[in-house]
């Protein structure tokens, strides 16, 4: 029976796979009879004219005439394209292998009948109920049925079906609050979507790297089809400003955006549709503020970014519902679109008792209680049988995940095919999180948190859309973004979730469920209390985060590096401003906040802080201030290049010693900038003038302590990874340069591949801006000491290998094009073959009859395949720098 599932549910995929494919609904509409009339069999020709009458286009009077008109010339050369065009034929050829199309004569689209079958009718009624609700002729309807065509969806969601069906057009600025999972993205790319068919370029501002991965791999290829070019900007992005400048679509980070548009880049400036996802990030989290929290606060940028875009461009945001929503409103001067629909979960409370576990119902009707002491253990017993429920937990921290992750598979071990396991592990296997991951996998669990590396989080987010991983713990990260197939979510509370969760919060969490999800299958969360010899009394925690009203959004303060940021905004537009005009131009962004507009005195505070600021970048030289604020040549430069005044500030020391800098001087200037400090390990050791314009006391001893083991570690992984060491060997190496100054690891932080492949792209990115900085200065020969660093932290290369043009070679295959990796640039060169070159001449021997590139295949060391598509590769280089020359 289980096989009979099986092949049902497959057989169920490939016909939804025949009707996502281009032109599949076209077709089925065109060969399907009004009702009553007679089945017909057409040909190829009637079908395509009648795909063109669907498209506006009848078919004209065919009387004839000396000359055809424009109009029948356009159709012509319409009908041409389409009949001719591989996607049409191959769309009929897949609805006809799921039994959807009958075919019958000769083979060749030319001598071929085609007939509906009862099936593909059925199918053709099934997806006119997705449809029929967007046949509007709207301009949203219009490109919600475009999208639909290329999106396999079952059926609309409630709160979609309400949007399509009242919203015309979208103009001006409109706020979307839906509740997770309930398909806000797919209705912003409707908006998206009207704009690019306008002209329009378009901006999509994510609040994590893993949420602007999954758009793009969700949406890219489908964009691609309809002629629009999508980019991802992010830290780990190689994304030229080139091609940010020529794409339709860019698709980047909060902070990414924001140095970006401060920096008053080229393809910032043309966007006309701005979407803000996940706007909830404006709500900052209230807290003593202390010296290592200075710059970690979220909400104040992304209240900056929305002020600097919003006015010459249309903004549209995103979020599950807040409080105060009108006040949100008239900042943006945007209209409202709230859906009353809304499904929702299970809720549940666990608690623990002085005789076990309490769980009950967040409307006080049921209660069961168990004698286990574990929240844990009492979920699986009230879920029942668990190894038919999907289970997320969500923990606060990276050691929270992988503790409940290695309880539930030694206690609750799921079955998990191979195949998944080597797909989600791929390459990483020798990495630290990776050998762990796999361990829990082979029980059927798995564990999300940052210090995976980016590519494997991809994969492991694609099994468990798939379902084939049906339980995972994980960090709060999940849980922004694309929803998941689970029945039953955990909150896993504990002092450190707590502090960081309202109710809001716990919203998108429990939403990670998704609102389909949830309509088929329904939905369980439980919220696990902490107890109450902890801190908070339980039962206010619940409270709170069940029953209280939303909170409304309310950023926190611009820290002193955006004041900074600021002022940059200002010297850049003036080449001398006197106190009035630099006030007036912080005023003008700085009243463009929500902050400001719910905090009358917010204005007056950032003006004051930026004097304070601008006499102490005066004491350091970097401005003059006798005739009025003016930069000097160097901070002029910096902020043309993106270097905050602070680190310039922070910096200068080393960065203008005129000897070049050896290796060990520019790591220690990466590690003066605030971007390198932030990365895990996290080593923020704020300015005095920070401290000063923050207002917080200096840091202690224990932060000064935690700073000098961190970066001690980060020297061993930057010394390990230029030495081409594995990944493992450098974490390694890291963890025992921390260990010798902290035995007994009581300021080391959870460092994995993910931290570290973050930090050394942070890095690279920092020494991309030195060089451009100092080759702009005139200093030319450090210029290119930093370029060079850059690109060994980048590949990894020590600098024989890093100076080789063979990082330039490009290998096409099957599946696409590759470089060398780090390992087969060091074998070639240590087996003589130190260019592209070299590659190319060094086996040639005209006394041996067998072909150079066998010689070449056998004696480098590769395997034979590979050696052989990179020496193909190598030729076809060399024949194209002959070409240019």
């Amino acid at each position: 029976m289980a096989r009979k599932g099986e092949d049902a549910l497959q057989d169920l995929r490939e016909k939804l796979k025949a009707l996502s494919n281009r032109y599949a609904v076209e077709l089925l509409e065109v060969l399907n009879p009004e009702a009553g009339d007679i089945i017909p069999d057409m040909g190829w020709d009637d079908i395509v004219e009648g795909i063109l009458e669907m498209q506006g286009w009848p078919r004209p009077n065919r009387a004839d005439k000396e000359e055809r008109s424009q109009y029948e010339a356009e159709y012509e050369e319409l009908r041409k394209r389409l009949s001719t065009r591989g996607t049409l034929y191959d769309s009929m050829q897949k609805l006809e292998n799921a039994g959807f199309v009958r075919a019958s004569g000769e083979r060749g689209r030319k001598h071929r009948r085609y007939r509906i079958t009862h099936s593909g009718r059925l199918a053709l009624d099934a997806v006119k109920t997705i449809h029929g609700l967007i046949l509007t002729p709207t301009e949203v309807g219009k490109a919600a049925r475009t999208l639909l065509r290329y999106k396999n969806f079952v059926r609309l969601m409630p709160a979609q079906a309400k949007f399509l069906g009242e919203m015309g057009d979208v103009h001006g600025n409109l706020i979307i609050q839906m509740p997770p999972g309930s398909g806000k993205t797919f209705l912003a790319m409707v908006i998206v979507l009207m704009r690019l068919q306008q002209g329009i370029r378009c901006l999509y501002l994510a609040p994590y790297k893993s949420l602007s991965r999954q758009i793009v791999d969700e949406y890219e290829e489908l964009f691609n089809q309809l002629g629009y070019s999508m980019v991802r900007y992010d830290a780990q992005s190689d994304a030229s400003e080139h091609a940010l400048e020529q794409a339709d679509l860019v698709v980047g980070i909060y902070e990414s955006v924001l140095s970006a548009v401060m920096a008053r880049k080229q393809w910032a400036e043309d966007i006309g549709l701005v979407i803000v996802d996940e706007l909830t990030e404006l709500g900052g989290v209230p807290s003593e503020r202390t010296a290592h929290e200075i710059g970690e606060d979220r909400s104040s940028r992304l209240d900056l970014l929305i002020a600097l875009l919003k006015g010459r461009r249309q903004i549209i945001t995103l979020s599950s519902r807040f409080g105060d929503t009108d006040s949100v409103a008239r900042w943006l001067n945007a209209d409202v679109f709230r859906p009353s629909v809304r499904i929702v979960p299970d809720e549940f409370t666990v608690t623990n008792t002085s005789n076990g576990v309490l769980i009950a119902s967040a409307d006080g009707t049921q209660q069961f209680t168990t004698s286990v002491r574990s929240r844990l253990d009492a979920i699986h017993e009230h879920i029942g049988d668990y190894s038919k429920r999907t289970l997320l937990v969500v923990t606060g921290t990276r050691e929270a995940a992988e503790y409940y992750a290695a309880r539930i598979a030694d206690s609750y071990p799921r079955e998990i095919d191979q195949h998944t396991i080597e797909y989600v592990i791929g390459e990483s296997g020798s990495h630290p999180a990776a050998s762990r991951l796999r361990r829990f996998l082979s029980q059927g669990v798995a564990f999300h948190h940052a210090g995976l590396d980016l590519s494997l989080r991809a994969r492991l987010e694609r099994k468990i859309k798939e379902g084939k991983i049906e339980c995972v713990v994980a960090t709060t990260g999940i849980t922004a973004g694309t929803s998941f197939p689970f029945d039953c979510v955990a909150i896993m509370l504990d002092q450190n979730l707590t502090k960081r969760i309202d109710r809001s919060r716990y919203l998108q969490i429990a939403g990670r469920i998704g609102e389909y999800h949830l309509a088929e299958h329904g939905g369980t969360v439980y919220l696990a209390l902490p107890r109450a010899e902890e801190g908070e009394n339980p039962n206010i925690i619940a409270s709170r985060l069940l029953h209280q009203p939303l909170q409304p959004l309310r950023p926190n303060r611009v820290d002193p590096r955006l004041v900074s940021a600021i002022l940059a905004i200002g010297l850049s537009r003036e080449k001398i401003l006197t106190p009035d005009i630099m006030e007036n131009l912080i005023r003008s962004v700085i009243e463009k906040t929500l902050r400001a507009a719910l905090d009358e005195e917010y204005a007056d505070s950032v003006c004051q802080q930026a004097t304070i600021l601008v006499d102490w970048l005066a004491e350091r030289g970097l401005i003059q201030s006798k005739r009025g604020v003016e930069l000097s040549r160097e901070a002029q430069t910096a902020i043309e290049v993106g270097i905050n005044l602070l680190d310039l500030a922070e910096a200068w020391d080393l960065i203008a010693n005129s000897e070049p800098p050896d290796e060990d001087r520019i790591i220690e200037i990466l590690l003066r900038f605030h971007l390198v400090q932030a990365a895990r390990p996290k080593s923020p050791l704020p300015l005095d003038i920070e401290i000063k314009m923050a207002n917080v006391e200096p840091p202690d001893e224990g932060l000064l302590r935690r700073v000098e083991v961190r970066n001690a570690m980060k020297r061993e992984v930057f010394r390990g990874w230029l030495e081409e060491k594995s990944v493992r060997e450098c974490i390694q190496s890291a963890l025992m340069a921390g260990a010798m100054l902290d035995e007994k690891r009581t300021q080391w932080s959870k460092f994995d591949e993910g931290d570290m492949m973050t930090m050394v792209e942070e890095a690279a990115d920092i020494a991309h801006i030195i060089s451009e900085f100092l080759e702009r200065n005139g200093m030319s020969v450090a210029a290119q000491c930093f370029a060079l660093f850059e690109t060994r932290l980048r590949w990894g290369l020590q600098q024989d290998a890093a100076s080789t043009d063979l990082l330039q070679l490009m290998i096409p295959s099957e599946t696409g094009v590759s470089q060398l990796t780090r390992r087969e640039i060091r074998m070639l060169i240590d087996g003589g073959y130190t260019s592209i070159e070299r590659i190319v001449r060094k086996d040639v021997d005209p006394t041996d009859a067998k072909p150079t590139r066998e010689r070449f295949a056998k004696r480098c060391g590769l395997p034979r395949k590979r050696a052989l598509a990179i020496y193909k590769a190598a030729q076809a280089h060399m024949r194209r720098a002959r070409a240019r020359r």
